[in-house]
């Protein structure tokens, strides 16, 4: 494989699929995507127009032009298989059930950094799967939580909620001169996938006309 290519899935791969605990090394996607790099590019050496199969055995290794169609193939036999299993997932989402869905898809991760206890009462996180055993809850400090958002104390109309997508993350900041900061990251695998499910991705606060199906604890009315 050259150079480039493992580059590339040293640095892109974790971090496309959101990062966090997810091992994308020894994952199917990973294995299924690296076996099209690797088969694309000797492909390309065996075949090619100057390939080992049309050379005298000599000169196969011989050229700089091996090392070139190695690459050049290697980065299609990469698109390709990536491309046709993103599609392939997508079929396989659009069949399963939710709960199934919520297996496969990571959850947001909210961080509250350096907040007192004080200002923690002001929150609330909700997790991904809010029930009776895992209800809503005020953070911890320094907490950092699996979830699909939070509410605050002092929401409106506008900023109803604070929504975090898939492999999407917050961290929750408190300065005297700004007050409360919000730093959010996106994962862009995830919002494509997303997308092209037909699926809302944000991270970031949601208007109350686009609630959570709890409820909002700070909005007595």
């Amino acid at each position: 494989m050259s150079s480039a290519v493992s580059s590339f899935m040293q640095t892109s791969g974790p971090s496309i699929l959101g990062g966090g605990d997810f091992d994308f090394y020894a994952s199917q996607d990973f294995q299924t995507i690296f076996f099209g790099t690797i088969s694309g590019g000797l492909s390309a050496e065996l075949t090619g127009e100057d390939g080992a199969l049309r050379k005298c055995p000599v000169d196969i290794f011989s050229e700089r032009a091996s090392m070139r169609r190695e690459s050049q193939g290697a980065a299609t036999g990469m698109t390709v298989s990536a491309l046709n299993h993103v599609a392939h997932r997508m079929n396989e989402l659009k069949m399963l059930s939710s709960s199934a869905e919520d297996r496969i898809i990571p959850p947001g991760e909210i961080e509250f950094k350096r907040l007192t206890k004080q200002q923690l009462e002001e929150f609330r996180v909700i997790p991904e799967d809010v029930s009776k055993e895992t209800p809503i809850f005020t953070p911890e400090k320094n907490g950092i939580y699996k979830g699909d958002g939070f509410y605050h104390k002092d929401f409106s109309n506008e900023k109803y909620w604070y929504k975090v997508s898939a492999g999407g993350k917050v961290t929750v900041t408190y300065s005297i001169k700004t007050g409360y900061n919000f730093m959010s990251y996106r994962s862009e695998f995830w919002e494509s996938i997303a997308l092209i499910a037909g699926k809302p991705y944000n991270v970031g606060w949601e208007s109350k006309d686009r609630p959570h199906w709890t409820d909002n604890p700070f909005d007595l009315k």
